[in-house]
């Protein structure tokens, strides 16, 4: 489930990315950063899942830092 749903943000994200490569439309440029924020969370969520806390946390830890980032840009 996670791992499918990892590939569907990656896929709606590459998607969006050339759309907004080929219409010149920047303005939906961090809906794509957006979708790829959501796929590393849902893989530190697999991870934690997993039992790979250390690595499970430091991408939480990512996603938090990426999420605030994103937040700034805009």
């Amino acid at each position: 489930m996670f791992k499918v749903l990892q590939k569907v943000f990656i896929v709606l994200s590459v998607i969006v990315a050339i759309y907004v490569l080929i219409t010149s439309n920047y303005s939906l440029f961090p809906i794509p950063s957006f979708l790829l924020l959501l796929s590393i969370l849902v893989r530190a969520l697999y991870d934690f899942k997993k039992g790979r806390k250390i690595i499970g946390v430091s991408g939480l830890a990512v996603v938090l830092i990426l999420f605030l980032m994103l937040i700034h840009v805009l």
